[in-house]
């Protein structure tokens, strides 16, 4: 199970000052502190100062978006490892970030193309994140883990909602049913379709089920979730709406 930002915020309050404020060092690019921000650094309380102030922010600014947030997240880690498991390494890095390629065997990184990095059986973490665009973040100083983050697909989705349902599909459908074939375009839990839709979760069901009784969608077990996908004859029909409309992209980037 994914740690909670309460527990981040947690084993920050539970960490020393010297760690915390080396941290923020790092942040600030070894840039010269004021002397407002010197007496902060020098707080022996500032562990606990940092932990309250992420947590103010969580409050503030992701919790009221996190459900949408976490189901962008979600599909694109399942996104990735499918591919992973379908098609091998070069594939699941496929369209991640135009600075990672697979050469080779190795992971390449344009931003560091004279550095080898060996990770010595440390592993290494894919981190999607909405907050990373445009660019991509490496860690490999330790303590830390090895991790590459970069941008979740579907980041469009949270600024410009769920997406909008094609209009010869809405014709068809109805707009609540043209927009979950949209959204199909990558599996998805009803929890998720609602998330993206803002329809009731009894909603999302009983539209589904119209869907599937139509042969246009399926479902299937994945872990404890169960996942709709569209069928072959749902891909075609969304297909041909796209190509009738002019719009080439999927339900969800």
């Amino acid at each position: 199970m994914a740690q909670s930002i309460f527990q981040d915020a947690a084993a920050i309050a539970a960490a020393s000052p010297s760690t915390v404020r080396t941290e923020l060092e790092l942040l600030r690019a070894h840039r010269s502190p004021t002397a407002e921000l010197s007496e902060v650094l020098a707080d022996p309380a500032l562990p606990a100062r940092v932990a309250d102030a992420v947590l103010a922010v969580w409050h503030a600014v992701v919790e009221p978006e996190w459900p949408r947030i976490f189901t962008v997240l979600q599909r694109d880690v399942r996104f990735r490892a499918e591919r992973l498991s379908r098609d091998g390494w070069g594939a699941a890095l496929a369209g991640i970030h135009k600075r990672l390629t697979w050469n080779n065997g190795e992971i390449a990184v344009s931003r560091f193309p004279d550095s080898r990095i060996r990770l010595d059986g440390r592993g290494l973490l894919f981190i999607p994140s909405v907050f990373v665009a445009p660019g991509v973040a490496l860690t490999t100083d330790a303590p830390w883990q090895p991790s590459i983050t970069y941008p979740a697909r579907g980041i469009g989705t949270l600024s410009e909602g769920a997406a909008e349902p094609l209009e010869s599909l809405s014709r068809l459908l109805g707009p609540t049913r043209a927009q979950i074939m949209s959204l199909l375009s990558e599996p998805a839990s009803t929890t998720q379709l609602g998330v993206l839709t803002g329809v009731s979760l009894s909603g999302i069901s009983g539209h589904l089920g119209v869907l599937r009784d139509a042969g246009l969608i399926t479902r299937e077990r994945a872990g404890r979730s169960v996942l709709y996908r569209l069928t072959p004859i749902g891909e075609a029909l969304h297909g041909a709406a796209r190509t009738n409309t002019g719009d080439s992209r999927p339900g969800v980037p």
